[in-house]
């Protein structure tokens, strides 16, 4: 339940956030260089985000619930790759996926390191 509750969190703060940069870049206020970055960067808070969430419900090593959410995230993902064809796999997505694995660690390392220490 806890991990349907940190992807539920996951997928609304990625499409908030994203809605918000739709609207910055249908108005032309920002280029589309620094649309790019702020994309990543909302990838980044994301997955920080719900590792921290999921860090901060569990009772010990925080470091394995947050490379099992980003295991479950990562088959979410490959899975949307096999059933679209339009997609394929390559050495940055390989990347993407080591990235996301670490920063879900991270997030959730902090966040049973924060719920230790109250």
């Amino acid at each position: 339940m806890k991990y349907l509750k940190s992807t539920l969190l996951m997928f609304s703060i990625f499409l908030i956030l994203n809605l918000l940069v739709t609207i910055f870049s249908y108005f032309d206020i920002f280029s589309d260089k620094v649309i790019n970055i702020i994309k990543s960067i909302i990838i980044f808070i994301t997955f920080l985000t719900s590792g921290f969430y999921i860090g901060k419900n569990s009772n010990k090593k925080g470091y394995i619930e947050g490379i099992k959410l980003g295991l479950i995230f990562i088959s979410i993902s490959t899975i949307l790759i096999i059933l679209l064809p339009s997609t394929d796999f390559s050495l940055s997505t390989i990347i993407y996926y080591l990235v996301t694995i670490v920063l879900c660690t991270i997030g959730s390392t902090v966040g049973i390191n924060i719920k230790k220490t109250k």
